[in-house]
């Protein structure tokens, strides 16, 4: 190709002198309003960006927005090359056959307009076919296309006009090149106007163009010698005798005017193109920076927003098990997107409305009183506490507790990411508890889910009351009003949406949907939840001795843990938190209350779970009072095993 394709492609890695990076120049952009405050990318007078890749990117850009222009711009170079030329030639047939035209000249001219035509008609069907396949992924091969159809032209129609140039002087005179120009060899170039070319591409064309017919073949054939002053006053000389312009210099300048107005008038037009396709060129630039501006932006808040959201889910699987935060956020998510389909329906200003909704992060009570409560089968809960605490709360600085619990209790939380099985509850005060063989954050491979309903009988249940619903398998004083249906065990309340009143909500509680959560290896899985627990109970314990209260003591801990049945389940909408309910809870703090300074003390249940584990050995208490339980069977490991085992 010629200037174009030259400076494209083998002048690309010279040409490029800059490496823009989109990323840093919107880096203090902070809104739309502010896209004037960027850097832009340096760019040459006439050959685009500096940075050649953005360049391409650029033309790939221009091109895909600029097919309907090409295509009509083609088709309205086709259409000039049938009307005039190829239309006058054929309907002056018989005047040239008169006139004794050679066939020489009739075969030199219409195979130049053939030519000419069959250029067009081919750009016009390669441009088209470009756009319909995808496959062809590099689409400047168009602006190639408009090059060669154009230079093509240029060359083609330059042999038809060298020929020609004088042929219409005898009709119109002197003048009569500039005509044949303006109206025959010209006319293709008003196409460029609205195709929508690179400056660059649009000031080749045009400048070779005009060159080629204004100027070099005018001067090489002498028609430029008939408009000049000695032309003009030779022209002159030929009139009569008794004109009143014969011979006379005064004349001259107005027939100068004359002959030279059209083609200042085509040198206007062709500089028109030029202007416009500069101006055109500028615009174009200018939208696809800023399209690109807001691309990156966009991207940019798109990542924040996910990286926002990863953070999120991240906090909310810290709070919940995974099976639990997952049903919340898919929730709250419908909830979310119901009310910007309500919002877009009753506003037409969604997105103001689409903003105030997102902004909303907490949870409503809806999504939290439809969760899904679980009650769980052979779960082993650990509590500890600190021995002295209370007496060092007296004594010590509030912020000097806070500190070392909270370094104490990292320790704890770092013992708890060694197991799956394992599952912070809550810490309250110096109390942490733990609760192993949950189930809802293994994988359903070791663990399946059973649904059920509870059915109440009186529409009088209260929340006191909700720990006593079906069989009071939690082993809770009270009453139940309700009985379960299937073997289902667990609850969740559909309440409904107006919470002012939660005596009226449970008045309208009909059912409950539950599910009931189990090991499919029922022996194997509850002994490895109970020897997890005491895994985790005894590294407290060493862990604990590595630490130094405020008070300057050892610090020592005592560690209960009881096996049962417990509900699972959020509570509250305000601040929610994943709770365990049931009388095993209560057991297992008993459990921690009554043990000794630096031991654990396990339930009848739970070491009936381990007494075949050979690794560590128990001692039989006897019989301990436990409050609200009466005296009841425990065992406490011995110290020994405590300082061995980690």
């Amino acid at each position: 190709m010629a200037l174009f394709g030259f400076g494209v492609h083998y002048l690309r890695d010279w040409m490029h002198d800059e490496d823009y990076d989109w990323d840093s120049a919107v880096a203090n952009i902070n809104s739309f309003r502010e896209l004037e405050n960027y850097v832009s990318p340096m760019q040459y007078w006439l050959f685009g960006f500096k940075d050649r890749n953005i360049e391409h990117e650029y033309l790939q850009a221009l091109i895909a927005n600029s097919k309907n222009r090409l295509l009509l711009g083609f088709f309205t170079g086709l259409l000039l090359q049938l009307f005039p030329p190829l239309t006058f030639m054929v309907a002056n047939i018989p005047f040239f056959e008169v006139a004794q035209y050679s066939k020489y000249w009739y075969f030199k001219v219409f195979i130049t307009i053939a030519i000419s035509i069959f250029l067009f008609t081919a750009g016009l069907v390669a441009i088209f076919l470009i756009y319909r396949m995808p496959w062809v992924e590099n689409k400047i091969l168009v602006l190639h296309i408009v090059e060669f159809v154009y230079l093509g032209y240029i060359v083609c129609a330059s042999f038809r006009l060298v020929d020609g140039i004088n042929d219409f002087d005898p009709v119109l005179g002197r003048m009569g090149w500039v005509i044949l120009v303006g109206f025959d060899f010209i006319t293709p170039f008003i196409a460029i106007f609205f195709m929508n070319l690179p400056i660059h591409l649009s000031l080749e064309i045009v400048t070779l163009g005009v060159a080629a017919f204004l100027v070099i073949i005018p001067l090489v054939t002498g028609a430029w010698a008939k408009i000049t002053p000695n032309g003009v006053r030779e022209r002159l000389g030929e009139l009569p005798e008794d004109f009143f312009c014969y011979n006379n210099n005064v004349c001259i300048d107005i027939y100068l005017f004359i002959y030279l107005a059209p083609v200042l008038v085509l040198f206007l037009i062709s500089l028109l193109i030029i202007i416009v396709s500069f101006f055109v060129e500028k615009a174009n630039r200018r939208f696809f920076i800023n399209r690109k501006i807001i691309q990156v932006m966009t991207k940019q808040k798109e990542e924040l927003n996910l990286k926002r959201s990863k953070e999120q889910q991240e906090l909310m699987y810290s709070i919940f098990p995974k099976a639990i935060a997952d049903d919340l956020i898919a929730k709250q998510q419908a909830s979310l997107q119901s009310s910007i389909d309500l919002n877009a329906s009753l506003d037409s200003n969604s997105a103001k409305n689409f903003g105030q909704t997102m902004g909303h992060i907490g949870f409503d009570r809806d999504t939290l009183g439809r969760t899904m409560a679980r009650m769980h089968q052979h779960v082993t809960i650990v509590f500890t506490d600190i021995v002295g605490f209370t007496s060092m709360s007296q004594t010590c600085p509030p912020y000097e507790i806070m500190h070392f619990l909270h370094h104490l209790f990292v320790s704890f939380d770092h013992l708890i990411d060694r197991d799956n099985r394992l599952w912070k509850v809550e810490t309250v005060g110096d109390a942490f508890m733990v609760a192993s063989g949950l189930g809802v954050f293994e994988d359903t491979k070791t663990w399946q889910e059973e649904e059920g309903t509870v059915e109440l009988s009186s529409p009088s249940l209260s929340p006191s009351v909700l720990s006593a619903v079906g069989t009071n398998p939690w082993g809770h004083q009270g009453s139940s009003s309700g009985s379960f249906k299937g073997s289902a065990r667990s609850i969740t309340t559909g309440t409904e949406t107006n919470m002012s009143s939660y005596s009226e909500d449970f008045h309208r509680i009909k059912s409950f949907q539950v599910k009931n959560v189990f090991p499919r290896s029922l022996s194997l899985e509850k002994f490895k939840s109970a020897r997890s627990a005491l895994t985790f109970g005894i590294g407290c314990l060493n862990e604990s001795e590595l630490h130094t209260m405020p008070t300057g003591k050892r610090c020592q801990i005592r560690v209960g843990i009881h096996t049962g049945s417990v509900c699972s389940g959020v509570v509250g909408s305000r601040m929610p938190r994943y709770c365990l309910f049931g009388d095993t809870v209560n057991t297992a703090s008993r459990m921690e209350s009554t043990s000794e300074p630096g031991r654990i003390q396990v339930s009848e249940q739970t070491y009936e779970l381990l007494s075949d584990w050979t690794q560590y050995s128990w001692e039989q208490r006897s019989s301990v009072k436990i409050k609200g339980k009466g005296r009841m069977k425990t065992y406490l490991m011995n110290k020994e095993n405590s300082r061995s085992g980690s």
